[in-house]
């Protein structure tokens, strides 16, 4: 079978899951239906970081989903459902019920029987960043080929903050991470790999993380807007 199908319905994307891209196995629900994805809008281009709101509206409550899952069950009276192709997609109204298939934001999952089957997984904002921020800060926190670990194994102290906005490190213990350098001509980009350093500055994960050292540069703590915190030691 395939891993996609027609995929833009209104501002959020409406498809298959698709499993392949997913490194996943050909998932189906109870009724041997490959499942239904839906992305929010905002969630495709860069900038996405912590401020990046899902716009997905969940059984009335507003922007309550990044991402929508759902098994869409049998098939209910007037949904006819051909051997999908390239030729021929699945059609979202031959699957999805309701409110669920009009290609606006809203999504339930909750309808009168014999009119509505669909089965819903929501990926709320926490869900998705509370697992990412994880990954980021210990990108920041590196070893020892890159990252903060690795700087502090070459100066055996941390870098300043960045206090400005331009990336690189001040004086000052407190303020964002210094990716750019410590000054014009001690780059701290090189403890960066050219990959990371991309997702920091082109997604403004930089900026959304408080950057503080102690008073001896031998400890820096990460700290996310939300609150979730990782400290680096030697």
């Amino acid at each position: 079978g395939t891993s996609l199908a027609d995929c833009t319905s209104g501002s959020a994307s409406v498809g298959r899951l698709p499993w392949r891209t997913l490194g996943l196995s050909d998932l189906r629900d109870g009724n041997g239906e490959q499942l239904w994805y839906i992305l929010s809008s905002g969630f495709r281009d860069i900038p996405i970081n912590s401020t990046s709101n899902g716009q997905l509206n969940v059984n009335g409550l507003p922007n309550s989903a990044v991402a929508i899952i759902i098994s869409s069950g049998q098939a209910l009276d007037g949904q006819i459902r051909p051997n999908p192709s390239a030729a021929t997609p699945p059609q979202v109204l031959n699957y999805l019920d309701l409110t669920n298939n009009d290609g606006n934001n809203d999504f339930s999952s909750i309808g009168p029987v014999g009119s509505f089957n669909d089965v819903l997984i929501a990926v709320t904002h926490t869900d998705l960043f509370q697992v990412i921020e994880r990954r980021i800060l210990n990108e920041i926190r590196g070893d020892s080929t890159q990252g903060l670990i690795a700087f502090y194994n070459q100066n055996s102290n941390y870098p300043f903050a960045d206090d400005t906005g331009d990336g690189v490190a001040g004086a000052n213990n407190l303020g964002m991470l210094s990716y750019a350098g410590v000054d014009v001509s001690d780059s701290i980009s090189l403890f960066f790999p050219v990959e990371m350093k991309g997702v920091l500055v082109n997604n403004n994960w930089a900026s959304s993380v408080d950057y503080r050292i102690n008073s001896t540069r031998q400890a820096v703590t990460l700290t996310f807007l939300n609150g979730q915190s990782l400290t680096v030691e030697p």
